[in-house]
């Protein structure tokens, strides 16, 4: 298995022009031959009324639908593609209420198309949709979600996972089955899902998603995924709350944002060599669930699923059964 995600140290690389659709150069930052970036969004508005489009396209792409990010000062995290000569294109409605933070890369096993592959939400059913032709050889498939407030999901076909939310503009990684095919969620009218890209190598996906959800409240809890991911370098992690509700997700304390979520999002977050990454949340009602990893290094595996929580007067670790997939105690 060949590495295709590579984590770096964050750079802005918020666009100077607002309004209008603008080259980002990131050859600084990353590698010739690489095939995609790995961006944190982070929408800065603090009140309803200053909330702003954005949108993300590879150089050249005429896909032209920046929608609002779904409300004021929230966070969320993007992939998308750039050209050979290491160039996406950003908007944004206004440069002072959005910084948006180069994290990664991909390479090879990794591919990204000049324009998404659209599809209307199928309406408040799971729908089938075959990517087969699209994407061959796809183990996973990297969506971008708009709509207006409406619903939406997107799951592996076959999931039990069964989550959806409302949401305005998120991009999400998914697992697709071995026939390519992913399932979808969202109402017709009002939601649109692009694939912008799709993965054939270099991650482990779950097709029903381990919970890693914490129990403490404003606290920086380490997620030990190593259980789950024993070769990680990066974890993707659904983040599934209620709307205006805090979290974070980081590698370290070296780069930390602590704001909202309005629904469905995915993270893309680096891990430490112990593939422990850290979490924190606002309210016990936002939850995090493992889709999977983007791998490194082959070592041997785990027996269990399982995640640290560092609470105060807490020291133990909760696990996860293997076999069933439930929660178990807390380990001494």
């Amino acid at each position: 298995m060949a590495q295709t995600f590579f984590p770096i140290t964050p750079v802005e690389v918020t666009p100077a022009v607002g309004d209008s659709w603008e080259d980002v150069d990131v050859s600084a930052h990353i590698p010739a031959g690489a095939t995609g970036v790995i961006l944190h969004v982070v929408n800065k508005a603090s009140a309803p009324q200053q909330a702003c489009n954005y949108g993300l396209r590879k150089n050249g792409s005429t896909d032209d639908h920046p929608n609002r990010s779904t409300n004021v000062y929230e966070h969320f995290w993007a992939a998308i593609g750039v050209d050979a000569n290491r160039v996406f294109e950003c908007y944004v409605e206004a440069t002072d209420k959005f910084e948006i933070w180069l994290e990664g890369y991909t390479a090879a096993g990794v591919t990204f198309f000049d324009n998404g592959i659209h599809q209307d939400g199928p309406g408040t059913v799971w729908a089938d949709w075959d990517l087969s032709v699209s994407c061959p050889g796809a183990v996973g498939i990297i969506l971008e979600v708009t709509g207006k407030a409406m619903s939406y999901g997107a799951q592996c076909k076959g999931s039990a996972d069964n989550r959806f939310a409302k949401g305005y503009h998120y991009f999400a990684v998914v697992k697709c089955d071995a026939s390519q095919v992913i399932e979808i969620y969202g109402n017709q009218y009002f939601v649109d899902l692009y694939v912008v890209g799709y993965i054939t190598d270099g991650v482990t996906l779950f097709t029903n998603l381990p919970d890693y959800s914490l129990d403490s409240t404003y606290f920086w809890a380490d997620m030990d995924i190593s259980g789950d991911c024993p070769n990680s370098v990066m974890a993707f992690i659904q983040v599934y709350g209620v709307g205006g509700m805090a979290y974070g997700l980081r590698k370290d304390i070296g780069h930390t944002f602590f704001q909202d979520t309005w629904g469905l999002e995915w993270g893309i977050i680096a891990v430490d060599s112990n593939h422990v990454l850290q979490g924190n949340i606002a309210r016990d009602d936002v939850d995090f669930f493992l889709t999977g990893s983007a791998d490194g290094g082959e070592v041997s595996g785990y027996p269990y699923r399982r995640h640290t929580l560092k609470e105060p007067g807490h020291s133990g670790r909760r696990g996860y059964d293997e076999t069933t997939g439930h929660r178990r105690g807390f380990w001494p």
